[in-house]
């Protein structure tokens, strides 16, 4: 295989077709959540735990390794 076809190859194989399309929902589904809280938000709230509070919940969404978990 040659050097240039390395990543063509990849982003073409069917398991990562698939890993993607999950990754990609689990992605939508924390955006869909987070995009709600923010447009909650009230005057006066801290930005660092905002930050924090979104940080930790996209990595749990991804510990749960699939879309529907």
């Amino acid at each position: 295989m040659e050097k240039e076809e390395i990543k063509q190859t990849i982003f073409q194989h069917p398991e990562f077709e698939t890993f993607t399309k999950e990754m990609n929902a689990l992605f939508a589904k924390w955006k869909k959540k987070s995009t709600a809280y923010l447009k909650e938000l009230k005057a006066g709230f801290h930005p660092k735990e905002v930050i924090f509070e979104l940080s930790e919940s996209l990595l749990a969404q991804y510990n749960r390794q699939g879309p529907d978990r």
